[in-house]
């Protein structure tokens, strides 16, 4: 069978609304992939801070997308390294540490950023975006997050 985005290559467009249906979850996980790679690839200039948020753990995210549907990821860390990163069709599927709650527009404000840290950290400030842990250090990291200035 074909994937989403050999169908989009191939099937005549006639409704954009329903070609975007068709691809925008795909696209966003895909685009998430790759600033995970380019994360990984500057792990060394990464804030400690947010190392410490994401140091160990199993990472769920929550994302609402711009049709109302849900998109989650799991993200798999060690000592802040990305070291797995799947899609799952339910959050039953993952025991997270820690979740991270979002719609699609903000995702992708982060993503296209220059400044995806800063991004992600005012984002949270406006509340676009929700940290969920029962770690009580890792909720202390966040709360220092919020007082980081400095720029990745």
């Amino acid at each position: 069978m074909f994937s989403n985005p050999a169908l989009a290559t191939t099937a005549k467009i006639t409704d954009q609304d329903a070609f975007a249906s068709l691809t925008a979850p795909d696209d966003l996980y895909s685009e998430l992939e790759e600033q995970i790679l380019r994360y990984n690839s500057r792990l060394d200039d990464v804030p400690w801070i947010v190392k410490r948020i994401a140091g160990n753990d199993v990472i769920l995210f929550d994302i609402t997308t711009a049709e109302g549907e849900k998109l989650y990821a799991q993200v798999i860390t060690n000592n802040g390294e990305v070291l797995y990163y799947e899609k799952v069709s339910s959050p039953a599927e993952v025991d997270p540490s820690v979740t991270v709650t979002t719609d699609e527009e903000t995702a992708r404000e982060i993503i296209d950023s220059d400044s995806p840290y800063n991004e992600f950290k005012d984002a949270l400030g406006r509340e676009e975006i929700s940290v969920e842990t029962e770690s009580t250090l890792k909720r202390i990291a966040l709360g220092t997050l919020m007082t980081v200035n400095k720029v990745l």
